[in-house]
């Protein structure tokens, strides 16, 4: 407790000098309804193609409670950013290269969400966002759901980007959290994603739903960014730990992610050509 009140107190000061995201750097948020949805799947394989692409990528891993990229890419991390929130270190200090052009910021799992200062993650965010220099995009992979800080998390992003499934309840949280989110910003930029689809159609069917239901209750419309359909082959490169477009880049369910990361690509032009 002593820790995070020093680190407050030298936050508070700080903020009147902190350097904010460069303009041309996106921040997207991943978010989702509820959990199974593929949301940190999603996020790490859009990353790694990215990063592919020789874009400089930094992941955040913003699960508050059940962080679990580290796990996805059988990484250890020697410090997360609980190590900023307690002890004040600096977030230059925590971040884990994967690859020449990947990064992660790993998050800590088993503590209290409700113990965290809002506050302090706030300034975490400037603090990340003051890298952007350094990087050519910044991905907040969230916790599901909408808790407070969360939805500061989502709400401080460029665009975001929710998860959801073809399942009637997937659906109804996805409705849950984009009601949430246009209550704390109604300018907000968002983007769905229909994941663990057998066909197109069904993607389609389920945006529709989805944007129709917005649409009339909310008065509220979000884009399609697109689809990725079902595949087995993904749980077996969860289980192994490995990044799926990595090891199977042939299949259906790769090519869908490339062309989602071509998406991100244009959305990176975009912003170069408005802040030249």
């Amino acid at each position: 407790m002593l820790g995070q009140a020093k680190r407050l107190y030298e936050l508070q000061n700080l903020m009147l000098n902190n350097n904010s995201a460069s303009n041309d750097v996106p921040v997207i948020t991943f978010t989702s309804g509820k959990g199974g949805t593929g949301k940190s799947f999603v996020c790490l394989n859009l990353a790694y193609l990215l990063s592919s692409n020789y874009y400089k990528v930094l992941v955040v891993d913003f699960d508050l409670n059940f962080a679990n990229l580290h796990t996805l890419v059988n990484v250890i991390p020697q410090k997360t950013y609980y190590d900023y929130l307690n002890s004040g270190v600096d977030v230059k200090e925590l971040i884990t290269n994967y690859n020449s052009n990947l990064d992660f910021l790993f998050g800590f799992s088993g503590k209290d969400e409700d113990a965290v200062d809002p506050v302090l993650i706030r300034n975490l965010i400037k603090e990340i966002k003051s890298l952007a220099g350094n990087y050519d995009f910044i991905l907040f992979d969230t916790s599901s759901g909408g808790s407070d800080l969360s939805l500061e998390i989502l709400a401080s992003s460029t665009q975001v980007i929710v998860i959801t499934n073809p399942e009637p309840t997937s659906v109804l949280d996805s409705y849950a959290i984009i009601k949430l989110l246009t209550e704390k910003n109604e300018n907000i930029n968002l983007q769905v994603i229909v994941n663990k689809v057998l066909k197109k159609e069904d993607a389609d069917y389920t945006f529709n739903n989805l944007n129709t239901s917005l649409q009339h209750f909310l008065k509220k419309q979000v884009n399609y960014f697109g689809f990725i359909p079902f595949d087995l082959e993904v749980m077996s490169a969860t289980f192994n730990q490995t990044i799926f477009v990595e090891q199977k880049p042939a299949l259906e369910t790769s090519r869908c992610f490339i062309q989602l990361s071509q998406k991100l690509t244009k959305i990176k032009q975009v912003a170069n050509i408005n802040h030249p």
